[in-house]
């Protein structure tokens, strides 16, 4: 008996027309009002379609979210861009503003329709280690504030 209401209920969910669901990253930084539009933007499109789900990541305080930007970008075959930077379905929009919105909406609608795989399944797991830039700066302030130390030391 318990199998015939699973069978029906995912018939039921087959025919309903459910949408497989769409994963849309966006790539920002604290401070930068072009990346608030774009986040007000993609809160209010994954409120409008059930099937969409924003992933946002901070890319100057983490420097896991920056290497995960560089390869989402290498992923996608682009330069590394200035945030935002959006992800969604075969679309890469760099900025914000109504063009930006508008193409991240029909990219949105296709998926939604034929389905798209999330841009965070084309990162290869392979992909080398690289610095974020928070890391290079603090590597550089080591070795200055080092080879401070050493120069004072050898001048005794």
């Amino acid at each position: 008996m318990r199998t015939k209401w699973l069978l029906a209920l995912a018939a039921v969910v087959a025919v309903s027309g459910y949408a497989a669901e769409v994963e849309v990253v966006l790539f920002w930084t604290a401070g930068c009002p072009p990346c608030l539009r774009m986040k007000d933007f993609l809160s209010q499109l994954e409120r409008d379609y059930p099937g969409v789900e924003v992933l946002a990541y901070e890319v100057i305080h983490s420097p896991a979210n920056w290497r995960l930007f560089t390869q989402v970008s290498q992923a996608y075959g682009v330069e590394l861009g200035t945030p935002p930077v959006t992800f969604v379905g075969e679309l890469v929009v760099e900025g914000s503003g109504r063009t930006a919105e508008m193409q991240v909406q029909q990219e949105v609608l296709r998926c939604l329709q034929e389905g798209c795989p999330s841009p965070l399944s084309l990162v290869s797991p392979d992909q080398p280690w690289v610095p974020s830039p928070v890391e290079l700066t603090l590597l550089a302030l080591v070795l200055l504030v080092g080879l401070s130390l050493v120069s004072q030391l050898a001048g005794r």
